[in-house]
């Protein structure tokens, strides 16, 4: 038995089992296992390839086939856009990250993109129009992403050297939809899956597949099996169900180890014990349970025959299917929301998916309302000074002053003073009258005076003062009485009877005055 396909799926079960560790665990599994465990290629991860049309990445995963592997671009397509609109993409089904995990050696990623390219009419505010499909580019599978996550101290030091752009510690995009308004993401700071609104905003990094002939062995790597052996792979024909060991070290020292139990029957029923988490099937020592199988949290039962020389054997799987967490939570928040890095300027519903303590899926709901801020100007005018709701005194006009306040919705209500300050006004009415003068305030004065004030609006709508300056001159009436013989001149009049007679002038106050004449005309006898 060639145990090299063996590894294959326990390389495929460790990434599945694993998928979620830290960072630098799920590098170990990387360059142990996907480093073309069994193989190498005349390429090795970190390397720069470069195609026929030109184009240039870095290589960071090798089939262990032999045929080929995957290769980043140098640079990101995109600092950022969204993914695409909150609807379901035909032919591309809502799916859960699990489903998209072996998609290595198959070409998911590049049909997930020609759909989304054809069904986004090319929009170029998306993801999926952002890469180079027309010379092979596409947007990257989930575990295509991941595998890239666990291969960063590589990838960057060739991008870096080629130079090139390096992935940073964001969120890129996934070619993978969750369900209608969600789409997958890899956050590349803490190397974890994720789903979130297809109207966010992430950065896209393309990848490319490249295939070739030449297969040598690889010499990075040593190997040690637990039969002693020391070569990449190794030929078993046990007699018995045997459990093979190899652990393999990079140059660097980092070393981790895996296992592959090839059961033999014997005539016996042999059982065993293994976990899975909830949903994701199971696929290992020779049993295919469907994510349906293994819907339901508890123990599965599962038994299949061996055949071996004429000796049948029963082996039973008793299967604990773990739990999945599902947490939904609801926040109330003004203007925006920040989730676990992620900040969110809409409300509505948005789940992120992490690891739970038993290893599986802990999916967390966030029902969100967004409120938002409001802001107002408060249109003042008024005379002479204003005390504000700031509990500042204003006494001249302004548009500056700002005071914030709580709106209806529990969120800022800012407002802003815009102040007209308007100023009263002061003058003198200066009047000259004879005898008397009746004011505005409808007194009649008789006498000079300066003291008399009265409060009228100006044109700005503020008290106009206004004080009386009067001066009172006064008419004259002179009386005379006159004794004349045949004749009297009075004011260049003569007057030749007795009589009372007046002249009217304006005396030197310029008021009218009246002299009034008594005159008695005496005549002489004649003989």
């Amino acid at each position: 038995m060639n145990i090299r396909s063996l590894l294959f799926h326990v390389i495929m079960e460790l990434v599945h089992n694993e998928m979620y560790v830290h960072a630098k665990r799920f590098l170990l599994i990387i360059l142990l296992l996907y480093h073309g465990f069994g193989y190498t290629q005349t390429l090795h991860v970190g390397d720069i390839y470069t195609a026929m049309d030109g184009s240039m990445g870095v290589v960071y995963y090798l089939h262990p086939d032999g045929s080929g592997g995957w290769i980043v671009a140098m640079n990101d397509a995109s600092p950022g856009c969204m993914w695409g609109t909150a609807l379901d993409v035909p032919g591309i089904s809502n799916q859960n990250s699990i489903n998209y995990q072996f998609v290595l050696n198959d070409t998911s990623s590049y049909y997930s993109t020609l759909i989304l390219r054809n069904y986004q009419n090319d929009n170029n505010s998306f993801a999926a129009n952002k890469v180079d499909f027309a010379h092979g580019w596409v947007l990257p599978s989930p575990l295509q992403l991941f595998v890239l996550f666990g291969q960063l101290p590589f990838v960057n030091s060739a991008i870096i050297s080629a130079g090139g752009e390096t992935l940073v510690n964001d969120n890129y995009w996934c070619s993978a939809e969750y369900n209608a308004s969600n789409a997958w993401f890899v956050n590349f700071e803490y190397g974890y899956y994720g789903m979130i609104s297809k109207s966010t905003s992430c950065r896209v990094r393309a990848v490319r597949s490249f295939t070739y002939q030449t297969v040598v062995y690889d010499t990075a790597l040593t190997y040690q099996w637990n039969t002693g052996s020391t070569e990449p792979y190794i030929e078993v024909s046990p007699t018995q169900t045997t459990t093979y060991t190899v652990t393999g070290t990079t140059e660097f020292g980092c070393s981790n180890t895996a296992q592959q139990t090839v059961i033999v029957g014997n005539g016996t029923t042999q059982t065993i014990y293994d976990t899975v988490c909830q949903g994701e099937g199971y696929e290992a020592n020779g049993f295919s349970l469907t994510a349906a199988e293994t819907s339901t949290p508890g123990t599965l039962t599962s038994s299949r025959t061996l055949s071996n020389t004429g000796c049948s054997s029963t082996v039973e799987l008793q299967l604990f299917v773990k739990e999945k967490k599902e947490t939904t939570i609801s926040e109330n928040a003004c203007d925006n929301y920040n989730w676990h890095g992620v900040t969110y300027y809409e409300g509505g519903t948005y789940t992120q998916t992490y690891i739970a303590a038993n290893g599986c899926d802990s999916i967390v709901t966030l029902n969100l309302t967004l409120n938002h801020s409001t802001s107002a100007i408060d249109e003042q005018s008024t005379c002479d000074s204003l005390t504000w709701i700031d509990g500042v005194t204003y006494k001249v006009s302004t548009n500056l002053p700002t005071f914030r306040l709580t709106n209806e919705k529990g969120c800022d209500s800012v407002v802003t003073l815009h102040l007209q300050v308007r100023h009263p006004s002061a003058g003198t009415d200066e009047q000259i009258a004879c005898d008397s003068f009746t004011w505005i305030d409808g007194i009649t004065y008789s006498e000079s005076t300066d003291t008399p004030q009265y409060v009228l609006t100006n044109a700005a709508g503020c008290d106009s003062t206004v004080t009386l300056h009067l001066t009172v001159h006064h008419s004259t009436h002179n009386v005379e009485t006159a004794t004349a013989c045949e004749s009297y001149t009075w004011h260049g009049v003569t007057y030749t009877t007795t009589g009372t007679y007046t002249y009217s002038y304006t005396n030197s106050d310029g008021c009218p005055s009246v002299d009034t004449l008594h005159l008695t005309v005496n005549y002489g006898s004649h003989n």
